[in-house]
């Protein structure tokens, strides 16, 4: 049975149950259950892959939720894989600081922000990609440096997989799930070229997979940089997907697309080859950075009293509770009276009444006339008489059928009266209260 007592109880249970779970998410990693495109992403366009490549070459590698800044030591390597534009567009003074740790020996990776942003597909940190007034571009002092994607018309034609999934290797229903997950994207592989300062990877780095519908690629409006690494198109034209430049006595590495090393194609061709050298190169420790993938938003609430909106509100909130608070305990102006405590109760004030009632002529004989005339209906509705008063020795008859005594209690107490009504309106007050005690010892 619900009472309020179980209400409030259930209620206060309810809030503390949501407490718990909201202070156990909150100290869960910020990793989207694997849908982000990011080092925690186990679909497609995450890069969880890559990261647990490096670990396995044991490469120092560690993720960063952090803003990137100029605390890290030069002899290590960033990596911003997909930053979101909405974010870099709002949070530029990170990167400015990044650009002179650069310039100071540092070493950065860095892969713009393709169709497939934090969700894969879903679009970017506010909603869709648009135009920025701030781009990495120019964060990084990059300024002739953009991105230009390519159609399925201007990429080689797709590879099939098909014809093998009735093969030897695929006689497994894991490999035949595999299979139908690597056929759900179209791929395309092209071969590749090595140049500049990153003509040592020749050997190993030939061939790459990329998607088969779209692939971003770099154009550098005639700057050329350090190392590259280019390929063909379908018309024999040059794109380059990698592109290094020097930038002070550290190197920025660009590379065109983040679906290159996506989980997508990482194991595929010479994909995974190219990310490890070009993330790792000789095994120096890497930073992931995950603040620009918002990984900070989600784990840190926060994060929003950095913009100047959300933290007026959060201003005007705290003065108001503070102002309602101050004032329930402070009391303006002069101090109230105490109002005095009543010095009557109930019953004083009805006694108090009587005897103003008493002070009356008439007043015993009425109170008397009252109690004789309630009394006699009273035992008329016992007996079945249903008459008045007047009728006393009526009454009284009846009542001697059963019990003698009582009428005879009830004829004297009727005759008190009647000798006290000659008397007038000078009757004592003990008789009359005498005359009252016998009535009601009738009853």
């Amino acid at each position: 049975m619900l009472t309020p007592r179980r209400v409030i109880l259930a209620a206060v249970a309810l809030l503390a149950v949501a407490v718990t779970a909201g202070v156990v998410a909150l100290l869960q990693p910020p990793d989207s259950s694997g849908l982000a495109a990011d080092t925690y992403g186990t679909r497609h366009a995450g890069q969880r892959g890559l990261y647990e490549t490096l670990e396995e070459l044991g490469v120092p590698v560690e993720r960063r939720l952090a803003p990137p800044d100029a605390s890290l030591p030069t002899g290590s390597t960033v990596v911003l894989w997909g930053p979101d534009p909405d974010l870099v567009a709002t949070e530029p003074r990170h990167l400015d600081r990044l650009r002179n740790w650069i310039e100071r020996g540092g070493r950065l990776v860095v892969a713009p922000s393709s169709v497939t942003t934090m969700y894969g597909g879903i679009g970017s940190f506010s909603g869709g990609i648009g135009t920025h007034d701030v781009t990495i571009w120019d964060a990084l002092q990059l300024d002739n440096v953009s991105t230009t994607r390519l159609e399925a018309d201007d990429l080689p034609p797709p590879i099939n997989d098909s014809a093998d999934a009735d093969g030897p290797g695929y006689g497994g229903l894991l490999d035949r799930l595999e299979t139908l997950a690597r056929e759900s994207t179209s791929r395309t592989v092209v071969d590749v070229e090595c140049a500049g300062s990153l003509a040592y990877l020749s050997p190993a780095v030939s061939k790459l997979v990329a998607p088969a519908d779209e692939l971003s690629v770099l154009s550098t409006r005639g700057l050329r940089g350090d190392g590259i690494v280019t390929f063909r198109d379908a018309s024999h034209r040059e794109r380059t997907v990698v592109a290094a430049f020097a930038a002070g006595e550290g190197e920025i590495v660009v590379v065109s697309d983040p679906l290159l090393f996506a989980n997508l194609v990482l194991a595929e061709g010479d994909n995974s080859v190219l990310a490890a050298w070009l993330v790792a190169g000789d095994g120096q420790p890497v930073v992931f950075d995950e603040f620009y993938h918002g990984l900070s938003v989600r784990g840190n609430p926060l994060w929003l009293l950095t913009h100047p909106a959300y933290a007026l509100l959060t201003v005007a909130l705290v003065l108001l509770v503070a102002a309602a608070t101050w004032r329930a305990g402070v009391l303006l102006g002069p101090p109230l009276t105490t109002p005095e405590p009543s010095r009557r109760t109930i019953g004083e004030y009805v006694d108090a009444m009587s005897r103003f009632f008493n002070r009356g002529r008439k007043t015993r004989m009425f109170l008397l006339e009252g109690v004789y005339a309630g009394v006699a209906w009273k035992i008329a509705r016992e007996q079945g008489l249903h008459k008045g008063a007047a009728e006393i020795d009526e009454i009284a008859a009846v009542v001697a059928r059963r019990d003698p005594k009582r009428a005879e209690r009830l004829r004297q107490a009727a005759g008190n009266v009647d000798a006290l009504r000659a008397n007038g309106v000078k009757c004592p007050e003990r008789e009359v209260l005498h005359a009252m005690a016998d009535l009601t010892r009738c009853l």
